[in-house]
């Protein structure tokens, strides 16, 4: 229907009603089949933002996904020790000359906190459509008038003037999969001063050696019980998957369901970030990890440490996150258990490339 669609579009060139479209679109003699191309293509061109309300008061209805859908704000509000942590070390760097800049503001709670802390200007970057409510929430809360709201990507985005702080959370579940490596470095470049102050300031990344109970890893990968069940069910040979030679996929666990996962030992430092300086979004590390009890080693559960500014902390450590904690965690299967002792060392192997990642373990040989 792209003519009907272009018809329309040339019609909206100026204000029109629904209704006066439908009377001004429809010709009588092609019958009921045109007005259902007409209203089918209406209403689509309606429900994806193409034709808009004139009343601010009044938009369109919009399905919103990702990270414009509120569930993934009101699990970001609800986490009340990441979003204390991030309001009070705004409250403890803002100085009043400074011009903040922060990226991927959502509902604009940072940004708000910035220009309350005395900002003399904040530049509210969100590419989503979450940044309406953050508009809203700007009048609301009597910043508009120091709280800029762009909209976009902050790599095409440029500032009026470069930042003196910013302020960021985008770090996911996957403590890289939302590109804080890449936007970070990208604001260094084109957003900051070369003297500016980021928070977070580091990341120090760990990994747990883990044994994941059978029925999670059988979410990830092919079991033999689970091709049993299916043939059973439904009438077909499922054996085939066992020899799909696909790495096991990693599990992302909310916290309640990581503190059920059995440790064998004490986390291990993988990465230490410094968000002052170039980021990498890779990992390559290798090392030792000494068991404390005996178990099957299957995989790592990958947690994080932030220093958002001096004795301000936040850490998604299963031994201290909550179960409101929004982040979760991810655990790296490996694609051979292995058994293993307390007291014995074991070479762990653990890296991020090609956007994710993959871990391994064998015993240490120096073990005899």
């Amino acid at each position: 229907m792209p003519e009907t669609a272009l018809r329309i579009l040339d019609y909206f060139r100026h204000s029109h009603t629904l209704a006066e479209a439908v009377d001004a679109l429809t010709d009588t003699p092609a019958g009921i089949e045109q007005w259902k191309r007409l209203t089918a293509t209406l209403v689509n061109l309606t429900e994806c933002g193409a034709l808009v309300s004139e009343s601010e008061a009044d938009p369109p209805r919009r399905v919103s996904r990702g990270f414009g859908a509120p569930p993934v704000h009101i699990r970001m509000l609800d986490d009340v020790a990441r979003t204390t942590a991030y309001l009070e070390a705004i409250r403890r760097t803002v100085r009043p000359d400074d011009v903040v800049v922060d990226l991927g503001t959502g509902v604009g709670v940072l940004a708000i906190a910035a220009a309350k802390a005395g900002a003399r200007r904040v530049f509210a970057i969100e590419r989503s459509e979450i940044a309406d409510a953050a508009a809203i929430m700007f009048q609301a809360n009597g910043v508009a008038d120091r709280v800029e709201l762009l909209r976009g990507w902050s790599t095409s985005l440029q500032l009026p003037e470069r930042a003196t702080l910013m302020v960021s959370e985008i770090i996911g579940v996957d403590p890289f999969e939302e590109h804080v490596a890449e936007f970070t470095n990208d604001a260094w470049q084109r957003l900051l001063t070369p003297d500016a102050r980021v928070i977070p300031s580091r990341m120090r990344v760990h990994c747990v050696p883990v044994c994941v109970p059978d029925d999670q890893v059988a979410r990830s990968v092919f079991r033999p019980e689970s091709v049993a069940r299916w043939s059973d069910r439904y009438a077909m040979d499922f054996s085939p998957l066992l020899r799909h030679p696909a790495e096991p996929a990693p599990l992302k666990v909310r916290p309640h369901d990581a503190q059920a996962i059995r440790r064998l030992a004490d986390a291990v430092a993988i990465a230490n970030i410094d968000f002052t300086q170039p980021l990498r979004g890779s990992v390559a590390f290798e090392g030792p990890a000494v068991m404390n009890q005996d178990g099957c080693l299957n995989g790592v559960l990958i947690y994080f440490d932030l220093a958002l500014v001096a004795e301000v902390n936040l850490s998604t450590s299963p031994d201290t996150a909550d179960t409101r904690n929004s982040w979760g965690h991810l655990v790296i299967l490996f694609a051979n258990a292995i058994e293993v002792r307390r007291g014995e060392r074991v070479m762990l192997q653990v890296s991020r490339a090609n956007g994710h990642f993959s871990a391994l373990a064998h015993h240490d040989p120096s073990r005899h």
